[in-house]
């Protein structure tokens, strides 16, 4: 992973962006191709620590796999005697835990929780809540799914988010999943407009084909929760730090491909 401090997505060197955006996505393929092997080993740890180390098996199982909690909140001064570390549950994906203030204008953690890896996106040919939703963000299994997620948004603006690492599952929650751990700088607190992002998405080739879900014809990437609490704009870059974005297949590819010539 990219050693603190890493901002240079945040430079006007376009050269310096492509290389932050390559080292980024190099991280997340290189922790899709050794899943099954982290998969086993947590499978294996999760057993061990479960039976031996009881409440304290969290902190036993971030040990073998590199890091502990503890270790994180050191390495990104999280946390001081007189300034706790902030932690809450970030809507229906991630525990999120903010900078003490002297590091607040660097970076944000997220965890998965829940048994689950973020969300991922169900299209429906009729609309199931009659607004103009056909597509719907729901909760997501496949940690694939949510790796792709992040090579894909940092494609698509600028490369703000980065792997931080696997942590165990919360056994203290009784969860049995591993979490997966990003990172993403801060960026401005203002939310976009609805027409603003619509104008946006369409100068990079999107349409939006359901309300706050847009699709792109060229690479078939459909985002999804585009709303203007997940959208930023930074020196007149689109960014889209928390939508969700995948490669729709079977019908969902052929309704967003019917749906962007029909609105193209």
């Amino acid at each position: 992973m990219p050693n603190w401090p890493y901002n240079d997505e945040h430079t006007s060197d376009r050269s310096a962006i492509e290389q932050c955006r390559i080292r980024r996505n190099s991280g997340f393929q290189a922790c899709i191709d050794a899943l099954p092997e982290m998969g086993a080993i947590l499978s294996e740890c999760a057993e061990v620590g479960w039976k031996a180390f009881e409440e304290k098996s969290c902190e036993y199982l971030m040990g073998r796999l590199g890091s502990t909690s503890g270790d994180l909140q050191k390495k990104f001064g999280l946390a001081t005697e007189t300034n706790p570390l902030i932690e809450f549950e970030g809507g229906d994906e991630h525990y999120i835990l903010l900078f003490s203030e002297e590091h607040r204008d660097q970076r944000v953690l997220k965890w998965t929780y829940g048994d689950n890896f973020g969300l991922h996106l169900k299209v429906f040919e009729h609309d199931p809540e009659l607004m103009y939703h056909h597509v719907i963000s729901s909760r997501n299994p496949d940690p694939v799914k949510y790796l792709r997620r992040w090579i894909i948004l940092n494609e698509i603006g600028a490369p703000i988010t980065r792997l931080e690492g696997i942590s165990p599952p919360d056994f203290l929650r009784n969860e049995r999943l591993p979490r997966l751990a990003i990172s993403q700088r801060e960026l401005p607190p203002e939310n976009p407009t609805h027409q603003e992002i619509v104008k946006g998405f369409l100068e990079i080739g999107f349409i939006e084909v359901s309300e706050h879900s847009y699709y792109r014809k060229g690479d078939k990437i459909l985002l999804g929760d585009a709303a203007p609490r997940n959208i930023r704009f930074e020196d007149g870059v689109l960014i889209p730090f928390d939508a969700v974005a995948e490669h729709p297949e079977g019908f969902a590819m052929e309704w967003c491909m019917a749906r962007f010539e029909r609105l193209g």
